[in-house]
């Protein structure tokens, strides 16, 4: 009878056990979805360097961390409340954070900054409120950084109605966009600056160019833009202006998920008439899907011959093969009309990070798209001079030039990055980024004097341009001590193509408007180019840190570097020539007078047009090492030194694509350059800067530059290479105060001078036939001072409390000293740098309220006149002149998730004006735009 009773008791006794675990269970489920998390870095106060494997603790808990090679840390799961945080590191003071507050199922950001101090016993230390702690992760790098520099975030980036990071350049201090493109900094032409992609050197699918040009790279992928102003020996040794590193976004701490969308209008071309013409069912992701290419009949048929006739050595092709090749042409010539849609584009991010066997693996991909239309309603004017009196006079007029553009811009990252252990970090990154141009260009010249006669054409061309940067890197703590090695090997491919650009040129007797095909060269042409340009590059550099003879942090870093790189351009030319012009009406459309009946041996025969300086190849090998010091030579006074050793081997070689016996034209440059660099930092009171730097540098020449490839654009204005190029040598001095009196506040003030031995510049070569080139001048100077400045205008009034002011202003002098012993063609003997802006402006004025999720911004800017090309031959320079510009955005936040942005750009559409001798030369206007966005994050 008790044993059934006994039973009942257990049951009941493992039935309470069980009630208990649950409630227990139910308390730890609570307490850890209720719970949150600590994220953040440890740096030095001084040198802004992340502090690998210091410690963390919440004060009155069981929770801590130390931090990893990237001096982050991560402490999880932490219950909701208000905490005091303490971080230490042996020979840092201690830093004790009060008041941090962990909400649930959140993810608080805690940075901290420790003061170095000799090593001894008796620490105290140091107390701070947790908003004047987190100021370590706020200040602009700018301030820690050891160099001079200048920067913008992502946040900035946001603010302002920019889609490409050309864009978003042209608001940094000292900064100016050419051809809405090319970057000047300090005034100094794109050449003398250069770039690099999370920290990897970069192709260019510009055949003009060395640089990579800044529109091709959409806004919505970079993470931040940094400009270094004063060279460092692990930098790039080609640098005069600055280095300009972007770095895309990386993997988040949290999960992140955000669409956005927008659509916009120019009030120049929305909706108005746009010329176009047939294209391909790809046009709007940027390819070419065929609809341009070369015909298969002349790819695969001729065998790698011209397209000539067969004479009596029996070498070319017959008339009938003639025909065919030339009815094998898709018979579009002319454009058609019709209204010009709406703007439009998208971005999509995700990302997120897990633990693998403990360890933090994070990743992001994001892909943005943009399409946009345009149109330019142009006059130009070529002058030329005449009599003693050098009276210049037009030597032809470009009445109306019409171009309509259509441009699609997108672009994907997909970044990878896992902590295998605390002292390493492993990265893959890949960045694609892809542009086309479809235009059409109408126009008409009257009267072209060099003919004596009224002209009209238009030319149908699509460029397409794509960047593809893949790269490996890996961070590795090797010691106790603190010695580092990173790592990288990455490779980048540039393509360009331009299939199938068609021109036709009529003209007719002055006045008497009836036009007729002209028997030019460029007339009824067909222009096939493609350009690849590989670049592989490795790199490593070791940190060994030590202690200075006052026991202060100090480390010697020691590099070293080599890049490939291999440049091909393939063209080809065609032209419809017309054998007996009595047997066609000429004064008809292109697609009746070059259709198929007409293409015969009596009427228009294609013939191979393409140039013997038409392809190249280039290839350079660049070597580098490096050795830099890192110390404090009294506390407060630091001093980054040291020497970068570059060996370059440069060559290109232009050839005749059909005759392989003919002596190619070589361009050769092998130099081996010392290049030393000093900058001294004296933090000589609270938050304040002064900055001294010396440094010796180099501008090498392009592959374009080198070779006598010809390009010739409309209206005659022809480029051409010079295989007797020199490098040129830059002695760079700088000096500048810095205030960073509080958190997102500055003040900043630089004094610079650069001299250049052999600097190359772009000038007219041959004044009849309106030719270009690049040449070397004797030397030249370049000098004046930047101001910078942002602030709260809460000082003035605390119902400003919202509002910020920032601007910068640089203003810049140069001088071109030409060797007087050789008789030069240059116009001017006293005069600046080809490109150089003598001021630079940006003002911005933004307001803010948090808690309302408002933020607009009005922002402007204008560049001073600068020399577009260097007139010769008693012709004068070409100048671009000021084109101020404002803009406009307001954005809105909803529920912390969804927003709204209106953006208007710029707002002024003045003029765009180039003139030569005071008279126009180009004058075009751009037009207001206007886009409204919306976005959603989950």
């Amino acid at each position: 009878m008790n044993r059934p009773r006994r039973i009942a008791r257990a049951g009941e006794s493992r039935t309470g056990l069980r009630a208990v675990l649950l409630v227990i269970g139910l308390a730890a489920l609570t307490g850890l979805m209720s719970a949150g998390q600590v994220r953040g870095r440890i740096i030095d106060s001084e040198t802004g360097e992340p502090l690998p494997f210091a410690n963390i603790i919440i004060e009155n808990t069981d929770h801590g961390a130390a931090t990893d090679l990237d001096g982050d840390y991560h402490i999880a799961p932490v219950p909701a409340g208000d905490y005091v945080c303490l971080a230490s590191m042996l020979g840092y003071a201690d830093s004790r954070v009060t008041g941090v507050k962990v909400a649930a199922d959140g993810a608080t950001r805690l940075d901290i900054a420790l003061s170095p101090r000799a090593i001894r016993l008796d620490a105290v230390a140091v107390t701070a409120e947790r908003a004047r702690s987190t100021v370590a992760g706020l200040l602009s790098s700018q301030q820690r950084a050891p160099t001079v520099s200048s920067g913008i975030s992502a946040e900035q980036i946001s603010k302002a109605p920019d889609a490409r990071a050309s864009d978003v350049l042209k608001r940094v201090t000292g900064l100016s966009v050419v051809d809405g493109k090319y970057v000047f900094v300090r005034g100094l032409n794109e050449r003398y600056s250069s770039a690099t992609l999370n920290g990897s050197t970069l192709p260019s699918p510009e055949p003009d160019r060395r640089v990579v040009p800044f529109d091709i790279f959409p806004s919505g992928l970079l993470d931040d833009i940094v400009i270094t102003k004063t060279f460092a020996p692990n930098l790039p040794g080609e640098f005069a202006g600055g280095s300009i590193r972007l770095t895309t976004k990386d993997f988040p701490d949290n999960r992140i998920t955000r669409f956005g969308a927008s659509g916009g209008m120019n009030s120049g071309t929305t909706f108005r008439d746009f010329a176009t013409y047939h294209g391909g069912a790809l046009d709007f992701l940027g390819f070419d899907n065929g609809t341009r290419r070369m015909p298969a009949a002349i790819r695969e048929t001729s065998g790698g011959k011209p397209l000539v006739e067969r004479g009596l050595s029996g070498y070319g092709f017959t008339e009938e093969e003639l025909e065919r090749f030339g009815e094998s042409f898709a018979n579009v010539w002319s454009p058609v009309l019709r209204k010009a849609p709406m703007n439009g584009s998208f971005d999509l991010t995700y990302g997120d990070r897990h633990e693998i066997s403990g360890r933090p693996l994070g990743y992001l991909a994001s892909l943005t798209y943009k399409n946009s239309y345009s149109f330019r309603d142009q006059e130009s004017t070529y002058y030329y001079v005449m009599g003693a009196g050098d009276t210049l006079e037009p030597r032809h007029s470009i009445d109306t030039l019409r171009s309509s553009q259509f441009d699609v811009l997108w672009g994907g990252i997909f970044n990878v990055s896992y902590k295998p252990s605390p002292a390493a970090k492993l990265g893959f990154k890949t960045t694609y980024t892809r542009s086309a141009q479809d235009e059409v260009v109408t126009y008409y010249i009257l009267p072209n004097r060099d003919h004596n006669l009224d002209e009209m054409g238009h030319r149908l061309r699509w460029i397409q341009r794509s960047l593809l940067s893949t790269g490996l890197s890996g961070e590795h703590s090797l010691s106790g001590q603190g010695n580092r090695l990173d790592w990288r090997a990455n490779y980048a491919l540039a393509t360009r193509d331009e299939p199938d650009t068609r021109e036709v040129l009529y003209e007719a007797e002055i006045g008497s408007n009836r036009f007729r095909l002209a028997d030019e060269t460029n007339s009824g042409s067909r222009f096939f180019s493609s350009l690849t340009d590989h670049n592989a590059d490795v790199a490593a550099d070791w940190t060994s840190p030590f202690k200075q003879w006052s026991s202060l942090p100090s480390k010697l870093v020691l590099g070293g570097s080599f890049i490939y790189k291999n440049r091909a351009i393939d063209s080809r030319r065609f032209r419809f020539k017309p054998q007996d012009w009595h047997g066609v009406n000429t004064y008809q459309d292109p697609e009746l007078i070059f259709s198929p009946e007409n293409i015969r041996p009596d009427g228009f025969q294609l013939e191979e047009d393409t140039r013997p300086t038409d392809n190249y190849g280039g290839m350079q090998l660049l070597g580098a090492g490096y050795a830099m010091v890192d110390m404090p030579l009294v506390r407060n006074l630091r001093l980054l030194g040291g020497a970068r050793v570059e060996h370059s081997f440069q060559r290109v070689r232009t050839y005749e694509l059909f005759n392989p016996t003919a002596p190619p034209l070589i361009g050769l440059i092998s130099k081996t350059d010392l290049l030393p660099s000093l900058n001294l930092t004296w933090a000589f009171a609270e938050e304040m800067n002064l900055r001294a730097a010396f440094a010796r540098t180099v501008s090498r020449p392009s592959f374009r530059e080198l070779s006598p490839f010809e390009f010739t654009d409309v209206g005659g204005y022809a480029t051409v290479g010079d295989t007797s190029l020199k490098r040129a040598v830059i002695h760079n001095y700088d000096l500048r105060w810095e205030w960073y009196p509080a958190t997102g506040e500055h003040l900043s003030f630089a004094v610079f001078y650069k001299h250049f031995t052999n600097p190359i510049e772009v000038g007219l070569e041959n004044a009849t036939e309106i030719t270009w080139t690049w040449r070397n001048a004797l030397s030249a100077y370049n000098w004046r001072f930047e101001l910078e400045a942002g602030v709260g205008l809460h000082h003035l009034a605390p119902a400003l409390s919202g509002f910020g002011l920032s601007g910068n202003l640089a203003l810049v002098e140069s001088h071109v000293v030409l060797d007087t012993a050789n008789s030069s063609p240059e116009t001017n003997r006293e005069r600046p740098l080809q490109g150089q802006s003598p001021y630079v402006v940006n003002l911005g004025l933004e307001y803010r309220d948090p808690g309302l999720g408002l933020r607009t911004s009005l922002m402007y800017n204008v560049s001073g006149r600068r020399i577009a090309a260097v007139g010769k031959y008693r012709t004068p320079d070409y100048y671009e002149e000021p084109v101020p510009k404002l803009d406009f955005t307001v954005s809105q936040r909803f529920l912390g998730r969804a927003g709204v942005k209106l953006s208007a750009g710029n707002l002024l559409d003045a003029k765009t004006r180039f003139t030569q001798g005071g008279k126009p030369q180009r004058v075009y206007r751009t037009g207001r735009s206007f886009s409204l966005g919306v976005s959603y994050s989950l």
